[in-house]
């Protein structure tokens, strides 16, 4: 186990929130904290908004038949809800349809088909990289507007493009959802109408499932304000499934952790016409449908926002099942091979994962092996696509451009940490053998940490300090890592819990519980108790304040720890 203080940390046990802000280049703590609108910036700085809006508002009077792409994740779902809503709450009888990927894709891929005859096509959180089949679709009469927040190269000339990162726009850390937003403001202001704000639920939803930065003041703000007014239906129906495990005042980080989870695996575990169902959801289509619950024999009515809300828990524990079995065979496939020598995991899960399961599983698999990776299938026989992730804490600060950098890849699409490629069969083994030359020095084992703890300063307050803070936690604003040293356990203090008997619990003299998740019969801890009666150990992980049934607990969740010496033994 190896960590070091972030560069430059104050690591002040006597101002704990002073260290973690400063930490994380905030200096301004109150403005920070007091958010005010002043800090939201006008869509007119948005490039092409003005023609993009008078491009729709003649397309909404002249009644137009309208299409609107649905991209597969939750930016792509609200953001596309959104301007559905948007347009019927217009002009209810105008004739407006949509599309939904078969597969895991975005913008125009080859599984979209654009329906004939139709006369404006609006690509909400996709579009700027579809130079091709904007230019097929434009060459056919269709007008186009792409509502976008991805980077790209292409000057898409066949498409109104309006994209906060290829325009002086200040904040870069808006996503689909949140261009939608303003260009929805764009429209209220030439309409006379207010509606663009009702929409800020989805827009804080896919603003926080999409990883946005929340140390960006308008970002930070638009999540907010969001949370505080959810109206959404089917938003509302995600809630109340994820009652009990959210509490009365969830964060947009349990957001992140309890909803964002359930709608990704719909997207990718459900069928077409569960998909569909739960983007009629997202649009407020009241259906009514009959349902049997399990063990009873009477029949009720669900609504479309129950049901479809159900269906998404059902395809997460689907996605688990299939997930856990594949992770483990990508898992063991990696140590085989001992893929993970290199600096960057490159693996072919062709024949091992379900290709729906490829971004996610990339996630574990760089968490498991604390490595960056690129989980890749085969296309044909000549080329490989797939996903790439990074890691918290990388010694590769934005993974994407270093990726494009090496020049190996046909592409490499999405966000800094996230994203998709392609790269020629031909041309991997140089790749790694590059990648690994200019990462040689790279150090991907060292935890960085905010605080570093003796254990006898641990205290109730310190935890409270930091779980007070977790209103700010997010991309950008991680969650407080910290370091406990020699912390004495005996066997006395230390339990196996869990219905798996897979959780192991300190319980310390101040009534601290320190928590290891997800352990095996093997873990380090529990046999060293077999044999001594008190061990030293340090620690790594965060703290917070968890809330059962009104009873609040102190607790450290431990990442990862070491035995140092059992108790009594000279300290080294």
């Amino acid at each position: 186990m190896e960590y070091k203080l972030i560069e430059n940390s104050l690591n002040d046990l006597e101002n704990i929130k002073k260290t973690i802000f400063y930490n994380r280049g905030i200096k301004d703590i109150e403005d920070f904290i007091s958010l005010k609108s002043t800090c939201l910036y006008s869509y007119s700085k948005l490039r092409n908004i003005e023609d993009a809006k008078n491009c729709y508002l003649k397309h909404l009077a002249n009644n137009s038949r309208m299409h609107i792409i649905v991209d597969s994740d939750v930016d792509g779902y609200t953001s596309a809800a959104m301007v559905y809503s948007y347009t019927k709450r217009l002009n209810p009888n105008i004739e407006i349809s949509y599309s939904l990927h078969t597969k895991k894709g975005h913008g125009l891929s080859n599984d979209i088909n654009v329906p004939e005859n139709i006369n404006l096509l609006i690509i909400p959180d996709a579009g700027s990289n579809d130079y091709e089949q904007c230019k097929a679709l434009f060459e056919k009469g269709v007008e186009i507007i792409v509502l976008d927040h991805h980077e790209c190269d292409i000057v898409n000339d066949c498409a109104i493009v309006v994209n906060n990162q290829i325009c002086d726009y200040p904040n870069k850390y808006l996503c689909g959802a949140g261009i939608v937003y303003k260009f929805l403001q764009s429209v209220d202001s030439e309409t006379w109408n207010n509606f663009a704000d009702d929409y800020l639920d989805l827009t804080a939803l896919a603003l926080i499932s999409d990883n946005m930065n929340v140390t960006s003041l308008e970002t930070r703000y638009l999540i907010n304000a969001g949370i505080k007014r959810i109206r959404n239906k089917f938003f509302k129906a995600l809630i109340n499934k994820q009652a009990f495990s959210l509490g009365e005042r969830f964060t947009g980080r349990d957001i992140q952790f309890l909803i964002t989870p359930l709608i990704n695996a719909m997207v990718r575990a459900g069928d077409s016409d569960e998909k569909d169902l739960m983007f009629r959801a997202f649009i407020e289509r009241d259906e009514y449908f009959d349902y049997k619950k399990r063990g009873s024999e009477d029949t009720i009515k669900e609504t479309v926002y129950d049901r479809a809300a159900r269906l998404c828990v059902n395809a997460k524990s689907r996605q688990n099942r299939s997930k856990d079995k594949g992770m483990q065979d990508v898992i063991d496939f990696v140590k085989f091979y001992k893929l993970d020598e290199n600096k960057i995991i490159f693996a072919n899960v062709t024949n091992i994962l379900n290709s729906n399961l490829t971004g996610v599983a990339a996630i574990k698999v760089a968490d498991y092996f604390k490595k960056p990776c690129l989980l890749l299938r085969k296309i044909d026989d000549s080329t490989f696509a797939g996903s790439g992730r990074n890691i918290d804490d990388s010694a590769i600060e934005n993974l994407k451009d270093f990726l494009e950098d090496t020049e190996a890849f046909d592409f490499v699409q999405g966000h800094q940490s996230a994203f998709g490629v392609q790269i020629k069969k031909e041309k991997i083994n140089n790749a790694i053998l590059e990648i690994n030359d200019k990462l040689k020095d790279a150090d991907f084992k060292t935890v960085q940490v905010d605080l570093i703890i003796y254990a006898d300063d641990l205290s109730i307050t310190l935890i409270r300090e930091i779980d007070d803070l977790k209103e700010f936690f997010g991309t950008g604003f991680k969650e407080p890592k910290l370091v406990i040293e020699n912390l004495l356990v005996s066997k006395e203090q230390f339990s196996i819990m869990g219905k798996n008997e897979d959780n192991f619990k300190i319980a310390t003299n101040d009534n601290i519980q320190i928590i290891k998740f997800r352990i095996n019969e093997d873990d380090e801890l529990l046999k060293a108790l077999e044999s001594k009666e008190e061990v030293y150990i340090n620690l790594i992980g965060t703290a917070n304040i968890n809330n059962y049934k009104g009873i609040l607990t102190c607790q450290i969740i431990i990442s990862e720890y070491e035995i140092l010496q059992a108790a009594g033994e000279n300290l080294v």
